[in-house]
């Protein structure tokens, strides 16, 4: 049975940000960016896909296995991440409570003896570094950016109207999934994906380990 969870677009963004990133800052210094729509999810050149598609190498087919202490995931052939904070055991049913609720997402992927991303948990949003630079979005009810790792930056002052628009699927963002009981595995994906040979699993692309 699979636990499965998304964040961090902007529906969720919207409704995470506590009352008070909401009030009237100034902006006046702020670059403009350009506006965010749905065609710029499709574009093939909006740097998501970029981001996406190298982190997506750190990792190989197949399941890694947690350290004891789970606070570090080491593939069978040499990738690893590296938690900042250990990762929490599943609960044994879907009924219990829940740690992953409460569990903040930030590691570091090794592949080959050298750093291959980082991933950062943000109050609106997350920051994904690979080694072709960062992708950061970041946000609130009242305005959501994601800014490239070319310095390009784009702006939507009303999110929630844009994921009525486009489509709650269409945001680049992050899930984890987990199955329950001793032998529970955790996985974490990034979204959405391309599933060009039909291989992907949406629910741990890019790592899933077991205890």
């Amino acid at each position: 049975m699979i636990d499965s969870y998304r964040f961090c677009l902007v529906i969720a963004v919207a409704v995470s940000i506590n009352c008070s990133q909401c009030g009237d800052d100034d902006d006046g210094d702020e670059p403009e960016g350009i506006p965010l729509t749905c065609a710029t999810f499709e574009e093939p050149g909006f740097c998501w896909h970029q981001v996406r598609d190298e982190a997506l190498t750190c990792w190989l087919t197949g399941e890694g296995q947690f350290t004891a202490d789970r606070s570090r995931c080491t593939h069978p052939q040499g990738p690893s991440v590296a938690f900042d904070v250990p990762v929490p055991v599943p609960p044994e049913g879907a009924m219990d409570p829940d740690p992953f609720d409460d569990y903040e997402w930030n590691f570091t992927m090794e592949k080959n003896g050298t750093q291959c991303l980082r991933f950062e948990q943000l109050s609106g949003g997350f920051k994904l570094t690979t080694a072709g630079g960062t992708y950061e979005s970041d946000g609130s009810f009242t305005g959501f950016s994601i800014a490239c790792p070319d310095g390009t930056l784009y702006k939507a002052s009303d999110p929630m109207a844009l994921v009525e628009e486009c489509g709650f699927d269409a945001f680049p963002g992050y899930n984890w999934s987990h199955s329950f009981g001793a032998d529970a595995w955790v996985g974490f994906s990034l979204v959405p994906a391309e599933e060009t040979d039909g291989s992907v699993d949406p629910f741990s692309n890019l790592w899933r380990c077991l205890p």
